[in-house]
Parts: structure tokens; sequence; C-alpha cells
């Protein structure tokens, strides 16, 4: 955090720090100063670990990846840096996902819903969610809603060549009659090409093949209306998680690897949305039918 200056008409090479840097503890707090100002690159590891404390305290037991897809579900890039860097992928170069925000990151409110899938994947396997979207989502009205997906998983890795994660996953949300027709969409495309020729739903702010190169993932999804022919009315939407590791890889990691999909709703501006209650209903009545069925 913070910043440095580079004073030309001084020595050669001389930085400027002072006011510039961002405030803290004092390294020499022993000498009666508590705080400090100073200019590092680690500002951004306390910060997140200030977020993540207080998670691992109330979930005590959740694995990092947890931890990880939380955290990333609810990280925005700031409007300021976009206005600053308006080339998306050069200022998520600079910013990476952005900045967290707490709003509804340690529980889930009426307008912001977070639904999460603790999981383990087999190689060259997809795993298929449908994300259940309620009535006051998709109520009319021009006003800002949107979908935040995130994955994070912990593979094995190497420290040389530029493959380096032994256990590749991605994701992708896509929309479709039923889970039935998607799952013969994903159980076709047997190579790369026809896995990455599948079209996902228009338009995340963080594509595929960017999001895709690192083990915490996410894209947002954002909309301002809908109408009658809106492809979340006509279609259900389905995130498809996938691993497909390297040859290489294979030796190195588990036969199921360990990851977390978190899915989050938002509908910020209409403080009277029942995005939460009504997820929850629907959940209920899945919950009862699977029940009936296992008898």
């Amino acid at each position: 955090g913070g910043n440095w200056a580079l004073n030309t008409l001084g020595a050669a090479n001389y930085l400027v720090t002072q006011g510039l840097g961002e405030v803290s503890t004092n390294l020499e707090f022993a000498g009666g100063k508590l705080l400090a100002a100073d200019a590092g690159t680690s500002f951004a590891a306390p910060h997140v670990a200030q977020l993540a404390a207080p998670m691992l305290v109330e979930r005590p037991d959740a694995p990092p990846e947890l931890l990880r897809a939380l955290l990333l579900a609810h990280a925005n890039v700031p409007p300021a840096a976009t206005a600053l860097i308006p080339q998306s992928d050069t200022c998520r170069s600079v910013v990476g996902y952005g900045v967290i925000d707490r709003h509804a990151l340690f529980r889930s409110l009426e307008n912001d819903v977070s639904l999460v899938a603790v999981e383990t994947i087999a190689n060259k396997r997809h795993h298929f969610y449908e994300i259940p979207v309620p009535e006051d989502f998709l109520s009319p009205g021009r006003r800002d809603r949107e979908i935040a997906i995130a994955l994070a998983y912990t593979p094995a890795v190497r420290s040389t060549r530029v493959a380096y994660t032994a256990a590749r996953m991605d994701f992708k949300l896509v929309a479709g009659p039923d889970i039935e027709h998607v799952s013969k969409m994903f159980s076709r495309s047997t190579d790369k090409d026809d896995y990455e020729n599948i079209a996902e739903l228009k338009v995340p702010d963080c594509n595929g093949q960017v999001r895709g190169k690192g083990t915490a993932q996410k894209a947002t999804w954002r909309f301002r209306q809908f109408n009658g022919r809106s492809i979340l009315k006509t279609n259900r939407l389905i995130a498809v998680v996938t691993r497909n590791d390297h040859s290489w890889g294979e030796v190195l990691s588990h036969t199921e690897e360990p990851y977390v999909l978190v899915v989050c709703l938002r509908d910020r501006t209409n403080e009277s949305a029942r995005i939460y209650t009504q997820l929850r209903s629907r959940l209920r009545v899945r919950q009862a039918a699977r029940a009936k069925v296992r008898v």
C-alpha cells in the first residue's frame, strides 16, 4: 500500500515516501511512537487477513478454499480504478479482483445472498449447479442487479515451468432449458477447443481465459432490467465446474480434489427484495422432493 514518488530535482533515484504511505503500527513502537506511515507491497495481506480471521472464528473447521471463495465473491473493482484505467484487462492486472465489501460477507441478507457448495471432483469431470433465480431478483424496474460466482481450490504445485498447478479447475455460467441439456453439451466437448467454444452467459466482467489462470477465480454478471424474453426468464442458469489436469499433474493430485463454489445474488438498490426468503423456500421444496425420492 501507499505510494513512492521520484524527486527528479534531488539526488539520483531519490525516493520520497513521507506523507504518501499507509498508516499502520510502528515497528519502533518502544520509542513511544505507536503509529507510522510507510509504503510497501504487503498492505493487502493484513487487509484481507483481518476479514478472514472473524470468518474463521465463526467457522473454525472451514477449509481455506471456503474463506478464499467467500472473500473473492464479495470483492469488487472500485469505480475510481476503472475510471483511471478503462482497459479492463490492464485494470485487473493492477488491482486484481478489487476491494472486499463487508456488506454481506459474514451472513446473507434479504437482498444479498450467498449460496455455497463445498465439494470434491475427480479428474476429467464436470459438476453442474442449477442457480435458482427468485422472482424478486427478476422483478420489473431499471436498477442494478448482479450474480457473482467465485471458485477456489488448492492444487499441488511445482516451482518450475509456466504451467505450475497439477490440478486445473475452472467454471462457466451457461443458460439452457435444463441440467440434462447442459450436461450433454459439456459431455460432447471432449477436447480443449470444444470446451472453450461453449458460450457463457453474456457478459461477465472477467472472461474465462483470464480468470482460469488462477486457483481463485471470480466473475460478475450485471443486469439493469428484464423483459419477457430475457434469458434468465426463458432458461435455467447452470454453473459448471470442470476439472482437467495436466498429464504430469495426475501423480501429484488427489483422486478427488476439494473445491468451494460461491454464488451471490444481489439486488441492493431494492431494499424490499426478498431474495433470501424466496431462495430458502425454493431450496426447502427441492430438499423435500429429494427426500421422497430416497425413501
